[in-house]
Formats: structure tokens, sequence, C-alpha cells
């Protein structure tokens, strides 16, 4: 919200507007000023026209001799001569509402329109006539006129005014003009800017400030002619010193401004209550009863969001309203389990648009398979509520592209890490970790069969397996059905065989066991777990190295960081993947020339950390034939489809082909002997 100015709510305008029609001590109009997409319109037309309406009523119910005055709104929006004005003004008074409810309307394209079809047929209505009309058909001074979309028409908005001012000045009609002042005073700000910046950088002009001002008989902005030759030419002014002597120079009222001063009289600062506003967007709207009710709960956080990001375009809601009913009805519809993914979809959704909608979307996905990401949230974020992205929904929210083949994995990775359940297993280890000895055996039981169940749907960490492990060898001990413990291990070994991320599990944690027989049994458990985990990662990790490659744009990067990952089975200190291990050079090779210079570039940095690593003549063979392939290929050559045309592309392919000669050791002279 801006500091300087002090906006009203919207009880506060509609009694401003009471005492300004009431009022008859001198001739003015009210600006209602507000951001684009603020709500202004829906504010006038849907709450103060019927409460301005309802008090005319009331005033004629309660004075016999009072005449109700009519409301007449005119959208000035692509309105291009003044006249069109006049019959909008006229054909809004001649619908009054009865006809407007048996659907006759008109905009101001559609009443423009109309007179030009009299006066092709002979009847031709100019100002005069319209004048004329108009007093035959209302009386003006029993008319409120509600001008809408000033920075909208067509007509120089002097001219506008002027013509508002007659109905202000000589009729003495009570006038409202609904504005983005912003908008306006951007046109005239910018007015010669070019030209005006040119005057400023002569360095022969002194710009006096406004305390040099005070001891002469000058205007702001006073010239004065340098003596001094030798700072002629010398000055280098930044932007805002630019910016800030031109407005010294030339500073002085537009014509808007001294218009504005002469026929505002209050102008009132809009910011919508973004609380009632959504309320009545929402329960006027026709998308699902349960999307409305999870809406209104989440309108703290909408605000909140609103507020941070410094959005308050209500038309943002309302492209959020179309966006999330279409993506809620058809999750739904997909799959009957995804109640709290639902409920997160609906708020991630929000916040997508209010950034797009403000430009500060950051869309990170690159053109690989990747559909969602846990992003890391730090106490310095703008908004931490929405650390699961979901790329399905940015894409729907920004390219209106719906992918509904990746929906069912996303749901369980949302359920496996933030559902329902994760806390309640959590809790309930917890509760059992620090009490099961005080349970009943029932209660003891019963919560074993429940961590099973919760083993089952994949729901633990891999690092609270030892807790796991570890309470049902206690338990197991004293005499519990022993198949608790079997159940338990089947799970986990099933949730390894599946598992695509590298865990090592550490006996080290049999060091706070106590009792021998279990702290061996424990040893044997874990060693089981680890081998499985060893046979399943070795068993796919070559798979998924070409996998990477060859679904990833951005493949080199995804490959260092999966060395730095503690968790990958590629993971070791101080090291990186040795990839010839892993996939063809000659796959290799056909990957790296159709590259990105951002792939190329991150490749070149995984090179560079390599050969620290791998010294071994046959490491180094390898590298000096990748070298080899990729010197000996004619760029030109290559066929269109894979032949690169960016200068940047061929400058990092030279690169890295220079880095590989540079890595392998040998002079490029003696390169020429080498052979595949």
């Amino acid at each position: 919200m801006d500091n300087h100015k002090q906006y009203l709510s919207d009880t506060e305008i509609i009694e401003v507007i009471k005492s300004y029609i009431a009022e008859k001590l001198y001739n003015y109009a009210v600006m209602i000023d507000g951001e684009w997409g603020s709500g202004k319109t829906y504010f006038v037309k849907e709450i103060l026209i019927p409460k301005l309406k309802d008090w005319e009523k009331e005033k004629s119910n309660n004075q016999d001799d009072y005449k109700p005055k009519k409301i007449i709104y005119i959208s000035l929006y692509g309105v291009k001569r003044v006249e069109d004005i006049s019959k909008s003004i006229y054909m809004e008074n001649y619908l009054d509402s009865d006809k407007k409810k048996k659907g006759y309307s008109f905009g101001s394209s559609a009443v423009s329109l109309g007179f030009d079809i009299l006066k092709n047929k002979g009847i031709d209505l100019d100002r005069e006539a319209i004048k004329d009309l108009l007093s035959q058909f209302m009386s003006l001074e029993s008319s409120i006129l509600i001008f809408d979309d000033l920075e909208r028409c067509n007509i120089p908005v002097n001219e506008v005014l002027g013509y508002i001012n007659g109905f202000v000045e000589h009729q003495a009609m009570k006038v409202i003009i609904v504005a983005n002042q912003k908008e306006l005073l951007l046109g005239f700000d910018d007015n010669n800017i070019e030209l005006k910046y040119m005057v400023v950088l002569n360095n022969n002009l002194q710009i006096s400030s406004d305390a040099e001002n005070s001891d002469k008989e000058s205007l702001p902005g006073f010239i004065q002619k340098s003596n001094d030759n030798s700072t002629q030419n010398n000055c280098i002014f930044n932007e805002s010193e630019l910016k800030e002597r031109a407005e010294k120079l030339f500073e002085h009222k537009t014509d808007y401004e001294r218009m504005r001063e002469k026929l505002i009289g209050i102008s009132i600062y809009y910011q919508p209550d973004l609380y009632k506003t959504f309320k009545n967007i929402i329960e006027n709207s026709n998308i699902d009863n349960e999307l409305k009710k999870i809406i209104k709960e989440k309108t703290p956080d909408y605000i909140e969001i609103i507020n941070l990001l410094r959005h308050y375009n209500m038309r943002t809601f309302q492209f959020y309203l179309s966006k999330i009913n279409f993506l809620y009805s058809e999750i739904k519809n997909l799959d009957k389990k995804s109640e709290g993914f639902l409920d997160y979809m609906v708020g991630y959704c929000f916040e997508i648009c209010c950034r797009f909608k403000s430009g500060e979307i950051d869309y990170k996905w690159g053109k690989g398979l990747i559909s969602y990401e846990h992003e890391q949230v730090t106490i310095n974020s703008t908004y931490q509520k929405f650390s699961f992205r979901i790329k399905f929904v940015d894409d729907y929210v920004i390219y209106s592209h719906y992918n509904q083949s990746v929906i069912s994995n996303i749901i369980k990775e949302y359920n496996r890490n933030y559902g329902k359940n994760v806390a309640e297993s959590s809790q309930l280890l917890v509760d059992m970790d620090y009490g099961w000895f005080c349970y009943t055996q029932n209660k003891v039981e019963d919560s074993l069969n429940r961590i099973n169940q919760y083993l089952q749907e994949d729901l633990y960490n891999k690092d609270d397996y030892h807790k796991i492990i570890h309470l049902f060898l206690k338990t197991d001990n004293i005499g519990i059905d022993p198949n608790f413990l079997e159940t338990m291990k089947k799970h986990m070994l099933t949730n390894i065989k599946k598992s695509k991320n590298y865990y090592r599990f550490d006996e080290a944690y049999a060091s706070i066991i106590d009792n021998k027989n279990i702290k061996m049994r424990f040893k044997d458990i874990i060693k089981t777990l680890q081998n499985t985990m060893d046979e399943t990662i070795n068993n796919n990790k070559e798979n998924d190295i070409h996998y990477i490659i060859s679904h990833n744009e951005d493949w080199a990067y995804k490959i260092y960081k999966l060395s730095q990952d503690k968790n990958s089975v590629y993971y070791a200190p101080y090291s990186v993947i040795n990839i010839f291990e892993y996939v063809d050079i000659h796959f290799l090779v056909s990957k790296i020339i159709v590259s990105t210079s951002k792939n190329l570039f991150d490749l070149r940095r995984f090179f560079s950390e390599w050969k620290e690593v791998y010294h071994e003549y046959n490491h180094v063979c390898l590298l000096l034939k990748l070298y080899d392939i990729l010197s000996r290929i004619d760029i030109d050559k290559l066929p269109d489809e894979l032949r690169p045309d960016d200068l940047i592309i061929k400058m990092q392919l030279n690169y890295l082909i220079n880095d590989l000669n540079h890595y392998a050791g040998i002079p490029f002279e003696k390169l020429e002997s080498f052979q595949e």
C-alpha cells in the first residue's frame, strides 16, 4: 500500500459520495482513483450505484416534494469523439431500468453506430442537436453522471475533462470520474523525454537547487551559464541524476494537472476490501461448491500473497478462478485419494497466478521429464508456504497446456512427503519410541500394525528405518508376535527395491543398543538392507545415467549434481562420476554436438573436476578419444538438424575441445598420430 495515500473503506467512500451529492456550497467533481484491475468498476457498478439508488429512493419516500436523482453510468473506454459521449448519455437516460431489464443495452461503440445510421438516412445530429435531444428527454440537473475509464478514452484527456467541466460548472451537476491517475500522469511525464534529456546533458547549464532559488527572483530550474570552461564536456550523469536534472529544469504543471485542479474537488484513492471483494466474486461464480469452500478458507493466505507481491488486481483473482476450476475438476475426477493434494494445489495455483500476472514468475522447468520439485525455502524467501513446485500447474497457468499423464505420480510424491498420513506416521513412531513400555499389549500390537501399514505405503524416510528396526526388535524380544517383525522386514526390502536414490545404512546406530542379542540381530537386518540397496542401485545405475543424458537438456549439470548428492550411489568425497563407465563415447558425442551453450559450459565444468580425480592411463585415453572424435568433426558439414548455427554454441564447443586437449596432457601437434 502507498504510504502517502489514505485509503477509505467501501462504506466510507459511499458516505463521502453521499455528502458530496447533498452539498450545495460550490460546484466540483469527485475522482475515484485506483490502479488498473483494482476493482474500481466493480465497486462503482455493483456497490456504489445500488447504494446511491436506495439512498435517493429513501429520500423520495421521506420528502414529498423530492424527485430522486437519476444515476447515469458512462464508460469512456475506446470513445473517439466528444459527441459519442453525449450520445451515450442520451441513450443511457432513454434506456431506463425497465428497458434494460428487457435487454436493451448499448455500449459506446453501439450508440455511435446507431447515430451514424441516422446520419446516413439524412438525419444529421450534431453536438447542438444532441444537446437539444438531451434537454427534451431529461433534466440534467436531476442526474448524477459517472464517467469511468478516463485513461482508456481515445480523446485527449484535457478535451474530455473540459467537456465534463461543462456539466459541473455550467449546469451544477454532480459528476463522479473513475480513473487510474498513475497511468494518466505517466503519459504526460514521458512527453518529449528524449529531448529533455538532451538539454540537461549540456554541461554549460547549471541547474539551480531549490535552496539557491530562495535568494533569487527566479523559478525552480533557473538556468545559468557556466564560466568554467574546464568542466565542459567532462560531466557524466547516472540515470537518477539525469532524471533529477530534467525534473528540476522542466518543473511545471501539466495541462492535465491544471485542469484536474480546476475540476476535481475531492480525490478518493480506491483499494478494494479484499475480503469482501473475494467473497462477492466467489459467491457469484459458477465454480464447484467444494472448491468455493476451500478458497474461502484460504482467503487470509491469498491476501498475504497479494500484499507481499503488491499486486491488487482483481482481474487476477478472476483469472485464477477460471484456471483452478478446471484443474480442480480434472484432478478430483481423476484421483479419489487426492484430497490433501487438491487442497495444496488450490493455494499453489493462486500464488503462480499472482506471480505470472505481476511479472514475477520464474519459470525454471526445462524440456526434460521432471514434473515436480521440492524447493529449498529460506528465511529470506518471498513466500514460504508452497515449497512443492508443480510443473503441470505452472504450464496450465502460463501456457494453458494441461498434461494429465504426470498427475498420478505427482500426487503420490506429494502424499509421500506432505500428506496427512505422513504427519500421523511420524507422530506414531515418536510416541511408540518414547512410551511403548507404558502401553497395553493390545495398544502396542495395534501401533506396530499401523507402522507396518505406513511402511507398506512407503511413508517413512530411510533415516527412520534404524529406529523402527530397534523398536520392533525390542517388542519381539519380550514375546510380541514375531510376524510384526517379519512383515516389517518385507516392507522395508520392497521399498528399497523400488528406490531410485541410494541410501547408506549405518551400523553406528547399534552403539546405543545395550542388549547384545538385540544388537546382533539389528546388525544382521541392517546388513541385509544394505546389500539389497547396493544390488538394486548397481543393477539400475547404468540405465539411470543413460536416461539422464537421453531425456534432459541440462544433463551435464544433473550428472555433476548427482555426484555431490550424499544419498547417491555415485557419491564419493572429492569425486565425480566417471561418465565413461556408463555411456558409450559415440553416444556421448551425439549428445554433445546438439547441446545448448549452457549445457556445454556445465560439461566443461564437469570435466574440469573429473580430470582431478581420474589420472590413470586408461582414463586419459578415454578422454583423448573423446577429444579426437570431437576435433575431427567438421561442424559446417553436419546435417541441417545437427549443425549449430548459434555462435555462442560454437564458441563453447571449441572451448570444450581445447579443454579436453589440455586435460589429456598431450601436445596438440602429437594428436595426429592418435587413431580411434
